[in-house]
């Protein structure tokens, strides 16, 4: 692969998760994507549009989990392997994924694994962007959603 990015091709979020899960994790930021915020009004807030881009992203990943391991995928099933393989993608878009549970600092996989699955009570997506080595952006602004019951 060359070490010019390539743009996905211009199609709904579902056809490229198609073409990009479909191959061999890309290297970091080797996919583009162009953003369109036309659902947005005007005037949203920075807020809305970081919401929108999160929002994104993790439909990006749900949907490519379940293009690599079944229609049957779930967050709260995922293995570190899993997640690790999943981070390879996402950091192909240029982003890296970040799973925390409960009190926003604790990892899903140790608080399954030390106290059982049920005590991850919600889930919370970030994303970081990545630089072309894979590592975080330096004082970059993370952008955090919503928790998601588990």
């Amino acid at each position: 692969m060359s070490s010019n990015p390539e743009t996905a091709p211009n199609f709904e979020i579902s056809q490229v998760v198609d073409y990009v899960f479909s191959r061999p994790p890309g290297a970091p930021r080797s996919y583009w994507m162009d953003v369109s915020t036309d659902s947005l009004d005007d005037d949203s807030t920075p807020d809305q549009r970081e919401e929108m881009l999160l929002s994104m992203y993790v439909d990006i990943a749900a949907l490519g989990c379940k293009k690599l391991w079944g229609e049957d995928f779930q967050w709260q099933t995922m293995t570190r392997e899993q997640y690790s393989i999943l981070q390879r993608y996402m950091k192909s878009f240029g982003v890296l994924l970040n799973i925390r549970c409960n009190d926003d600092s604790l990892d899903p996989w140790d608080v399954a694994e030390n106290d059982g699955i049920e005590a991850v009570k919600y889930l919370r997506f970030s994303i970081d962007f990545v630089n072309n080595d894979g590592s975080v952006v330096s004082n970059n602004n993370t952008i955090t959603g919503s928790p998601i019951n588990a």
